[in-house]
């Protein structure tokens, strides 16, 4: 057995040796070194301070530059959507700022927002409880998951159109969906009356995983895009939007075709994405033309080209109707 005396032993000669290691490096390095190494610490340290200074002045640059994008975007969309009911559809992934401010911008722009439904990432059905879910809500004995999803779709379009909402609620009660915490201005109504015939439809996609992140659930293929084609061929007025921070899953399938009658918008996570949703929407209702705006593949231009403005004679400014030149 080892012995107290030679574990002190072997303490004493580490300390030993530590303390001549220090005595012989402070011997061996030169007053120069030191003065060198003291100069350049100094300089790390100075351009540390001006690039912090230069980051701290950007960052405000930033900050401004996006109030100024905010005021330009709710003056750009004034009174676009005047009157026209709307709903906002998101998902539970889908960024809470993002959401608000879409939604902000659709009451800037005087549409009735009617209100805010947040669709559960579990609509794609990944596993059995879900299903069952799903399989209650739909109801008519449906089963298995493919003819699930598209009663989900099938039900959620008519919904959305103004048909038959009472599928909103349901969700809502299974905990499939939730509704949106509401910003100033808008007119909620309840989920049984969310959306009625001529009800404006904006769909904003979910976020996707971080690089290198486990794969989200595919609700693009299981149910957003089912929803879109149901829309669309039911001649709804729709918008899909998609923050442009991904590939765009969503929106480069729907760009793809052209039967769909669908507005489409990326970078929807800033003020020019959110005014180009609803110029577009504006747009469709005035030339029936669906474009595709931003700047990610497949947009036609960052928005809509102005319409050129209405002349007033004389006699149409006294009785209030425009005349066009």
């Amino acid at each position: 057995m080892i012995n107290f005396r030679y574990h002190l032993a072997s303490l004493i000669a580490v300390f030993l040796a530590l303390g001549l290691g220090i005595v012989a490096g402070s011997t061996f390095v030169s007053p120069e070194t030191v003065r060198a190494l003291n100069n350049s610490l100094r300089r790390i340290d100075s351009s540390n301070k001006a690039l912090q200074t230069q980051n701290d002045v950007l960052a405000q640059t930033n900050r401004d530059l996006l109030r100024y994008a905010e005021s330009s975007r709710n003056l750009l969309v004034q009174g676009k959507l005047a009157g026209k009911p709307a709903v906002l559809v998101s998902f539970d992934t889908t960024p809470g700022s993002e959401t608000s401010q879409m939604a902000s911008t659709l009451v800037a722009a005087g549409a009735r927002l009617q209100g805010t439904v947040a669709l559960s990432s579990n609509l794609a059905l990944a596993d059995d409880a879900t299903r069952q879910q799903a399989a209650t809500v739909v109801g008519g004995g449906i089963s298995g998951a493919e003819a699930l999803q598209a009663a989900l779709a099938r039900q959620l379009s008519d919904a959305l159109a103004g048909k038959s909402p009472g599928i909103v609620q349901r969700l809502i009660d299974a905990g499939l969906a939730s509704r949106g915490p509401g910003v100033a201005g808008e007119a909620q109504q309840p989920p049984a009356s969310l959306a009625a015939p001529g009800t404006a439809v904006i769909i904003l996609a979910p976020a996707q995983p971080a690089p290198g992140a486990r794969p989200g659930p595919d609700l693009v293929r299981t149910i957003i895009l089912p929803i879109v084609r149901g829309l669309s061929a039911a001649q709804v007025l729709v918008a899909v939007g998609e923050d442009g921070s991904s590939p765009l899953p969503l929106l480069a399938p729907i760009r793809q075709d052209s039967s769909l009658r669908v507005v489409t918008a990326d970078t929807v996570d800033q003020p020019m994405g959110q005014a180009a949703v609803v110029l577009g929407l504006a747009e469709a209702l005035l030339t029936n033309a669906w474009g595709a705006y931003g700047s990610g593949p497949g947009a036609n231009a960052p928005l809509p080209t102005p319409q050129p403005p209405v002349a007033l004679t004389p006699a149409s400014s006294l009785t209030g109707s425009p005349t066009p030149k």
